[in-house]
């Protein structure tokens, strides 16, 4: 349909064209065939590790639309003389072209690179923590973009670093192309020191109080204690014990090696009038003096049982776990009458104790 003096084609076929001159008209026609083009594709660009071998095939992905087909290989835009088949070893690095030519002298071609892939990673040196803590593996890539390699940890994760929080040996696997580069790295969790003060603490005013920090297990030689008193640091205090003599809250902090532990104790002490066992109760109801007090005594020696006896040798009251529950009364809540009374208080691990108490009514 077009009018002008000539016309541009792309598709095979046949084309005519009529020319008229003064009513006169003449016409002819020609058939145009464009014969189809080897596709070639050498795939993605080549990684090698060490020494270079790799072979390239540049097989035209149409080869059966051909009857036969000519090859010529390139290495770095230069002609490689007798390389004219379909595939080519090569054994450096560099850039290969392959032409295909086709008997119609329709070519088609492709150029591939051949890339050495020198490349390290480092996860480190081997790491020694505290236990309750974690560490975050982060391998150090160099040679190439770390985020275009793959990650293959000993766990089976497959990110680019990984987070532990047990000891063991962990390792990479750094897949670049066909190249992988693996480290490994020894992560350990040492245990912390394990202390223990004990329970709170109240004794009379006038002993001595030792307290030891020595931990019971998972202590290196380079331990060293820290104590404190109502939360401030007693300047001097070094060693695993120590010796208190004034009320408070008492802290140690012992630390192995960058491994810190700590605990801390409340500590009392009675007046000195509370710390004897009374001669006498007047249980009057006044509040003073009512009933026979042994808390100072339970808390330090662990009273079994307090037992009391009549000047007749009978046992008229008996309690376990005693403190002062006794304020003159018998086993069946009766008064007992005005007098002198033997008493024995057993003992967790001492030996009893035994002597007279006087009961006014």
């Amino acid at each position: 349909g077009e009018t002008t003096f000539s016309i541009f084609v792309t598709t095979s076929g046949n084309y005519s064209v009529e020319v008229s001159y003064f009513g006169c008209v003449e016409t002819d026609d020609v058939n145009v065939n464009f014969a189809e083009l080897p596709i070639v594709d050498l795939g993605e660009d080549i990684f090698v590790c060490g020494k270079v071998f790799a072979t390239l095939d540049g097989t035209p992905d149409n080869i059966d639309d051909f009857d036969e087909v000519f090859y010529q290989w390139f290495f770095n835009g230069v002609l490689i003389d007798g390389a004219t088949e379909a595939t080519l070893v090569v054994t450096e690095i560099g850039d290969y072209t392959v032409e295909v030519t086709s008997p119609l002298d329709c070519s088609g071609s492709d150029t591939i690179s051949v890339i050495i892939s020198d490349y390290t990673v480092d996860l480190g040196v081997d790491v020694t923590l505290c236990e309750n803590a974690s560490y975050e593996i982060i391998p150090v890539v160099t040679g190439i973009d770390p985020s275009e390699a793959t990650y293959l940890w000993s766990t089976g994760e497959t990110t680019f670093s990984i987070v532990v929080t047990t000891s063991g040996n962990y390792s990479v696997e750094v897949s670049y192309g066909e190249c992988v580069e693996t480290d490994d790295i020894n992560v350990n969790f040492r245990e912390l020191p394990i202390i223990e003060l004990g329970i709170n603490i109240i004794k009379c005013a006038d002993d001595v109080v030792t307290l030891n920090a020595t931990p019971s297990s998972n202590v290196s030689a380079n331990f060293t204690y820290t104590w404190f008193y109502n939360g401030g640091i007693i300047n001097n205090e070094t060693s695993s014990t120590l010796d208190v003599t004034e009320a408070g809250i008492y802290a140690v902090e012992v630390n192995d090696d960058g491994c810190i532990s700590t605990d801390d104790i409340v500590i009392e002490f009675y007046a000195n009038q509370r710390c004897v066992i009374s001669q006498g109760i007047s249980p009057n109801g006044d509040g003073l003096n009512d009933c026979l007090d042994l808390l100072f005594l339970d808390d330090q020696l662990s009273i079994v049982k307090l037992s009391i006896f009549n000047r007749h040798g009978r046992l008229v009251y008996e309690q376990n776990d005693y403190i002062n529950q006794w304020c003159g009364q018998s086993n069946n809540g009766e008064v007992l009458p005005t007098g002198n009374y033997f008493y024995v208080i057993t003992l967790q691990n001492d030996p009893a104790i035994s002597g007279y108490i006087y009961l006014n009514k």
